[in-house]
């Protein structure tokens, strides 16, 4: 752009910038996905979308909800996503006994998203440190909906979530940690 005769000073690079006609904070979609999962307004709805693969490390948050559970029992979890590690996530809610309070729903339209980022009270991305992640859409997109962001301090999390001002950074990989949000 400088190149082209732009003046620096009128540059903004926007990294993962987020579309916000299309995800903003929705009362009406918040309102009918609480609805369809069955969630009451004494609930409180986590929420992690991704695809199952191991960098995403979805694993960490649900190894996370059974300590989340014991001080939170009134806490729900909503998954958007699949993927090759469906079995091992089901395997850990089992021995955890936790597979009760998860829904997974699978793909969704991004036409429709907005009403699950609206609808959870906490949005999750455990992403791992090994294999890399970036910063993932999801998250400046949670961020749209004014949901407060609980994220490993892995991959580019940290360019968006202040640790203790818009959100909380944990450590990658642990479930533990992950579970001390404050809700």
């Amino acid at each position: 752009l400088v190149k082209a005769g732009i003046s620096a000073e009128r540059i903004d690079l926007v990294i993962y910038g987020v579309d916000d006609r299309t995800i903003h904070f929705d009362m009406l979609g918040r309102l009918a996905v609480r609805k369809k999962l069955g969630i009451s307004d004494k609930n409180i709805l986590l929420l992690m979308v991704g695809r199952f693969v191991p960098k995403k490390c979805l694993t960490t948050g649900f190894r996370a909800l059974k300590y989340i559970k014991a001080r939170y029992a009134n806490v729900k979890l909503a998954v958007i996503g699949s993927g090759v590690l469906m079995e091992e996530y089901l395997s850990i809610l089992i021995r955890d006994g936790t597979q009760a309070d998860v829904h997974f729903l699978g793909e969704v339209e991004l036409s429709e998203l907005s009403g699950y980022y609206s609808a959870c009270d906490i949005f999750l991305m455990p992403s791992e440190r090994f294999p890399s992640d970036g910063l993932n859409v999801v998250v400046p997109e949670a961020m749209a909906c004014g949901r407060p962001v609980v994220a490993s301090d892995a991959g580019g999390n940290d360019i968006v979530v202040s640790n203790g001002v818009n959100g909380y950074l944990h450590a990658a990989g642990d479930p533990v940690d992950l579970s001390l949000i404050h809700i």
